[in-house]
């Protein structure tokens, strides 16, 4: 019986002959109602319905692209106990057997099986196996045994992007286009079949004692404990400085740079020297799909998400395209269009011209009211006879300007407002994307922060008002906050910018906190830093106006009056308001300990040495 190195000798000795055309990249064949690889042999498939799982056996399983060569190193270091230099003694495909995977196997039958080599392999170490097959396909003794097995998951998005390239990077000769590429994802029939059904039978399986689901999300996120995650699942404890060298040895640059972890040293072998910008270890980060799916393509995946997920209680960051595109840097909504954002440039902003400016749902419509009630001088009757939000113009938002490019742009409709009163322009954009001549001309801002965590809070119950047919999940929008990519950025970089400039004579800077617990006093300051200056009558009488009571009852200051359209009913759901609560303290109700101590330490490194803080 020949050995497992000498049979990986003969292996490697026929891929060294490869022909180009000997890679089958996407080709399939049906096999019990599952697309599989021609190079998963009929052969090997029947076979293994008998494979002898042994009882110290370790499976890393995953849809392909999903992270799978960063997790088995990650593993495999673990079980070689962290030595660094014993793993770099071996490539890792070669330390790591694929079961299922006989490369060339169906253009060379002469190739031995890999199934054959791993069915050879000795019994004095554990076997650590790696396999894309799905659950149902994989040998009936691993689920007999309960196997221990590391299942990864990767969004949909990602993955079908990184499946496109990984396709023409082995069978360059292939030329896959993305658009065939993405229509075989969706109809189930590139390699290892569909998607939704693999990844769904091994969620089911998230609790049993033997299998470790992960998601590639939180392994970019937090490697170091993914680490020690992995070690202490496979019965493994090891000191700060090991899980430190396991840690820095699997880092994407580090793999990257290893010709011993990136398999572009075995490619360049069958097929040699690798295209520039061309590599299997490719970018290995989250979000790069939105350089390649068009935004139908990203709306039919959501749609599908929605769709096989519901109830299962897996879901994915993959909503941004659906809101926000970049612009200079900056995640802004798609009704916030770029021809608006390259018009503001040369905006004309006049002399007499008074911005409210806030990051959303920081107390904008109530700071707005105020305001505006202040340059009607405390007229609560005139006031009333016309919306909040047609008094206070939104600069860069057109609603529903992206689906209609023919609808009338807010900024041209501002700048064609007459010169005979004062313009109160109402804004979300960052500092440096607002109309240059504001800061020329020392524009009047008034600029109001809340606490972030009442921030995100408001801003999750803001987008599910809005977006009723999305049915948000609070996690995916907390991520999304936390690394800056919901509408309008990273919140911090916002705040800072004009916290930076709170001195400046023309600039008002408010918290939300402050405004609740003396409102009064608020009505004051704003009058006075507005050249107003009332009788106490009026000052009550503005107060009262804008109190969140009042503002919530009366159809002119509360835009539900507007959001009841958005609803086939043009009713908005019980419990649900623009004016929701507003209060200090709500994000207690709605964040976990660990998304609040998340977002403390986001403070605490965004805010160092500024002097900003919150309570």
């Amino acid at each position: 019986m020949a050995s497992p190195q000498d049979i990986q000798q003969k292996m490697m000795a026929v891929l060294a002959n490869l022909k180009q055309e000997d890679a089958k990249g996407f080709d399939t064949y049906e096999y019990e109602g599952v697309h599989l690889a021609v190079d998963t042999l009929k052969s090997t498939m029947d076979d293994l319905k008998t494979f002898e799982i042994r009882e110290d056996d370790v499976f890393i399983v995953t849809y392909p692209k999903s992270g799978t060569t960063w997790t088995q190193e990650i593993m495999s270091t673990i079980l070689h106990d962290g030595n660094i230099e014993e793993v770099n003694k071996k490539h890792t495909l070669l330390r790591v057997p694929f079961l299922e995977m006989t490369h060339a196997g169906a253009a060379h039958p002469e190739m031995p099986r890999s199934d054959k080599m791993v069915a050879n392999m000795p019994r004095s170490t554990p076997r650590f196996i790696k396999s894309h097959l799905p659950s149902q396909l994989l040998p009936p003794e691993v689920w007999e045994k309960k196997i221990k097995m590391v299942y990864v998951i990767r969004n949909p998005k990602d993955t079908i992007v990184s499946f496109f390239h990984h396709g023409n990077l082995t069978a360059p000769h292939r030329n896959y286009q993305f658009d065939d590429v993405f229509e075989r994802f969706l109809k189930n029939t590139l390699p290892f079949g569909s998607w939704w059904d693999h990844i769904l039978k091994f969620w089911e399986k998230r609790n049993e004692d033997h299998v470790l689901v992960l998601q590639f999300k939180d392994m970019k996120k937090d490697l170091r404990g993914t680490v020690k995650q992995i070690s202490e699942f496979l019965g493994k404890s090891f000191s700060d400085e090991i899980i430190d060298a396991i840690t820095d040895h699997c880092s994407f640059e580090s793999m990257k740079n290893n010709p011993m972890t990136n398999p572009d040293t075995i490619i360049a072998q069958r097929f040699g020297k690798i295209a520039d910008g061309k590599s299997f270890m490719r970018k290995g980060k989250e979000g790069g799909w939105k350089a390649q799916l068009s935004p139908s393509q990203s709306e039919a995946l959501d749609a599908l998400c929605k769709e096989r997920l519901k109830d299962t209680g897996l879901t994915f960051e993959i909503f941004e395209l659906v809101w926000t595109y970049e612009y200079e840097g900056v995640y802004v909504p798609k009704d916030v269009l770029q021809t608006t954002l390259d018009d503001l440039k040369t905006f004309d902003v006049r002399q007499d011209d008074v911005f409210i400016v806030t990051f959303p749902k920081a107390g904008t419509t109530w700071t707005l009211e105020i305001m505006s009630a202040i340059l009607h001088d405390g007229d609560i009757e005139l006031l009333n006879k016309t919306y909040s939000w047609q008094r206070g113009h939104f600069l860069e938002i057109t609603f529903g300007g992206h689906q209609n490019r023919d609808l009338p742009k807010t900024h041209k409709e501002i700048a064609n407002l007459p010169t005979s009163s004062r313009r109160l322009i109402k804004c979300h954009l960052p500092g440096q994307l607002l109309p240059p001549q504001v800061w020329e001309k020392k524009i009047k801002m008034v600029y109001v922060i809340r606490n972030p965590k009442d921030l995100l809070v408001s801003f999750f119950h803001h987008q599910r008002l809005f977006a009723p047919h999305e049915d948000l999940q609070f996690d995916i929008i907390f991520s999304m906050y936390m690394d800056g990519t919901i509408p309008y950025g990273k919140w911090w970089d916002h705040y800072l910018y004009f916290w930076q400039r709170r001195n400046e004579d023309h600039i008002l800077f408010l918290r939300f906190e402050d405004m609740k617990k003396d409102l009064r006093g608020t009505v004051k300051q704003i009058s006075e830093f507005l050249g107003k200056s009332f009788s106490d009558e009026i000052l009550d009488a503005i107060t009262d106006h804008c109190s969140f009571e009042s503002m919530k009852k009366n159809p002119m200051t509360n835009p539900d009056s507007l959001i009841k359209n958005f609803y086939p009913d043009g009713k908005i759901p019980d419990g649900q308001s623009f004016l929701r609560k507003g209060i200090v303290g709500d994000w207690k109700v709605q964040l976990s300990e660990a998304q609040s101590k998340a977002l403390d330490e986001l403070c605490e490194e965004k805010l160092a040495g500024t002097r900003l803080s919150f309570n």
